[in-house]
């Protein structure tokens, strides 16, 4: 009985001594400075500011709490952690102090960069160091390309219908003023007749439509002309065909 006992005890004494030293592991491994930065990718050309997490004895923080002394009182301050991103080469890629990196003079392609903490700017010894993927990726010229067609096309519209409606209007400047009376003319609204009146003065003229029906237009309004003879010549040329054909009958029987 009593070696079940002893048996017993061992056994809770070696779990709680597991239990401790796992958490004296734990809390070792949280002590101090950590950090935990995420993998960067970026266009080439613009900048970009690091995310990092800060964190002390486990607890995330945002700044840093140094002690100082004003004419022999001390005191406490907070200020933003320092921060310096260097490549393999120990080359300094951040702009600034705030881990902001440029990549205007990057080459394309991925690369791990080192990221430092610092209580203050200039400091020799970081709080803590971490390592994160920088990828520079080339820059996407698609929009840039799209809206160098869609101005092109606008302004290839736009003189396209400034040399269409110049034409129109050259076009009807020259029908009106070569226009003559009983000229037929068919105008921009579909009404077709002979001209009967021209009035260069009022820059007008008079359409007959109709027996005894005349309406009056602007000049600007004709569409189509034809010349004054042009069918008074095809009614005569219709009748002389007209004449010669009995006498081609005749001669024929």
């Amino acid at each position: 009985m009593k070696k079940k006992i002893t048996l017993f005890l061992t056994l809770i004494m070696s779990l709680v001594a597991i239990f401790a030293f796992s958490a004296v592991g734990a809390v070792a491994e949280e002590s101090g400075f950590s950090i935990k930065v995420n993998d960067v990718s970026v266009t080439k050309g613009s900048s970009v500011t690091v995310d990092y997490t800060l964190k002390y004895d486990g607890q995330e923080i945002e700044y840093l709490v140094l002690d100082g002394e004003f004419n022999g009182y001390p005191y406490s301050y907070a200020v933003k952690p320092y921060v310096e991103i260097v490549d393999a080469e120990g080359n300094k890629l951040d702009a600034t102090t705030m881990g902001v990196i440029d990549t205007k003079d990057m080459a394309i392609g991925e690369k791990t960069v080192t990221i430092k903490v610092y209580d203050k700017q200039g400091a020799t010894t970081a709080l803590v160091e971490g390592t994160f993927k920088l990828n520079v990726v080339k820059q996407d010229n698609t929009m840039t390309i799209v809206m160098i067609v869609l101005i092109v096309l606008i302004v290839g519209y736009l003189i396209w219908s400034n040399y269409s409606s110049k034409k129109k209007q050259k076009k009807a400047q020259s029908h009106a003023s070569e226009l003559k009376i009983g000229d037929r003319v068919k105008t921009i609204g579909g009404v077709c007749g002979f001209v009967s009146e021209i009035n260069d003065a009022e820059n007008t003229f008079t359409l007959e439509v109709g027996a005894n029906s005349f309406v009056k237009f602007d000049k600007g309004a004709i569409y189509q002309t034809a010349p004054a003879q042009g069918s008074a010549v095809a009614k005569e040329e219709g009748k002389e065909e007209n004449a010669e054909k009995p006498e081609e009958k005749k001669e024929e029987k």
